[in-house]
């Protein structure tokens, strides 16, 4: 992951120190991944491409369950997930442009359960899971500029991906498991509303 972060880095000042084209494009706005999570799109170019910096799904949530009979449970999840790559767009007709592109993308979420009681002998076990997954998208979808300075965007993200998942109980690692993925998926369906400046 560190190999990552450093190639985005090195790749970003390149851009920023050797890139001197003429009318810099700038936007800033909402994504929508799947219609139900959403996050910010940052992207700086040109007219015939981009850098782009999307940060989705930062979520942070806590409840509790009381049941009769039963053990009470408190429940906490948090994650976010972070991309950077590059998009080229083509003109389609005067109002969409057809666009392409890679992303590198890393996904972090971490999920706890832990029984409540104020009983001693109650049997209290904590579960947590923390779920990692990485990779590379490749970029396919339309833009139709509303104005100059509104944009909005629709992509699918096909992707390979190596994911990692860990569980433990009471601080005790109970299983790992390692895996990766590739093709496309409906959760791979994205939505941009963005403002050009």
């Amino acid at each position: 992951m560190r190999k990552i972060l450093v190639f985005i880095v090195i790749v970003c000042i390149a851009n920023v120190s050797f890139g001197q084209e003429k009318n810099r494009v700038k936007e800033i706005g909402l994504a929508f991944n799947n219609l139900d999570e959403f996050g910010f799109v940052y992207k700086i170019g040109h007219e015939k491409s981009m850098w782009r910096f999307n940060v989705l799904a930062l979520n942070n949530s806590k409840s509790e369950t009381e049941n009769l009979n039963v053990l009470d449970k408190e429940y906490k999840s948090s994650g976010f997930s972070f991309s950077a790559g590059k998009e080229y767009y083509n003109e389609l007709t005067s109002n969409f442009q057809f666009k392409y592109g890679w992303d590198l993308f890393y996904r972090y979420s971490k999920n706890k359960e832990k029984g409540l009681s104020s009983n001693i002998y109650d049997d209290v076990n904590k579960i947590e899971q923390k779920y990692k997954r990485y990779g590379v998208n490749l970029v396919l979808g339309v833009n139709y500029p509303i104005n100059d300075y509104i944009v909005l965007g629709a992509e699918v993200t096909p992707s390979i991906s190596w994911n990692n998942t860990e569980n433990k109980v009471d601080g005790e690692k109970i299983s790992e498991i390692d895996g990766h993925n590739f093709g496309l998926t409906n959760s791979d369906a994205k939505i941009t509303l963005s403002y050009r400046f």
